[in-house]
C-alpha cells in the first residue's frame, strides 16, 4: 500500500442483533435516573458506545460516529412505522381487532414497498 493510498475506515454493517443491541443502549442510557436528561450529547453518545461495546455489540468495531449515525436511520424508521400505526389507529373502526390492524399496517407496509420498488425499477434509465 502506497502512502497516498488511505485505509478505509468504514466498518462493516451492522447486522440485526447489534441494532437491537444499539436500541438497549440508547434506552438504557437515555433513561438513567442519575444522569437523566442533563447529558451533553458527546457523553451521552460515549456512553452509548460504552453500553454496546461492554455487552458485545462492537465485533465489528463500530465507532461512536458509526453508531449515532446508525441510530439516526434506526429512528427514521421507526418514525415512519409509527406514521404507519397511527394511520390505522385513527381510523377507529368498529370491531377492528388487533390482529386485523396488525394485517392491515403490513398491508400497507407492503404497498408502500412495492411503490418505492417500482420507482427503484426507474433507476436503470438513469444516465451514468
Amino acid at each position: 500500500m502506497s502512502i497516498r493510498q488511505k485505509k478505509s475506515q468504514r466498518s462493516k454493517n451492522f447486522s440485526p442483533e447489534e441494532d437491537c443491541l444499539l436500541v438497549l443502549a440508547w434506552l438504557n442510557t437515555s433513561k438513567d435516573p442519575i444522569i437523566g436528561v442533563e447529558q451533553q450529547t458527546k457523553q451521552f453518545w460515549a456512553r452509548v458506545h460504552a453500553y454496546f461495546v461492554e455487552n458485545g455489540g462492537n465485533l465489528n468495531n463500530h465507532s461512536q460516529i458509526s453508531i449515532s449515525s446508525r441510530w439516526q436511520e434506526i429512528n427514521r424508521e421507526v418514525g415512519k412505522f409509527v406514521g404507519f400505526v397511527t394511520q390505522i389507529e385513527n381510523r377507529q373502526q368498529s370491531g377492528m381487532t388487533k390482529e386485523s390492524r396488525v394485517i392491515l399496517i403490513l398491508i400497507f407496509i407492503l404497498n408502500c414497498l412495492t411503490h418505492i420498488l417500482t420507482l427503484f425499477n426507474f433507476f436503470n434509465f438513469l444516465p451514468d
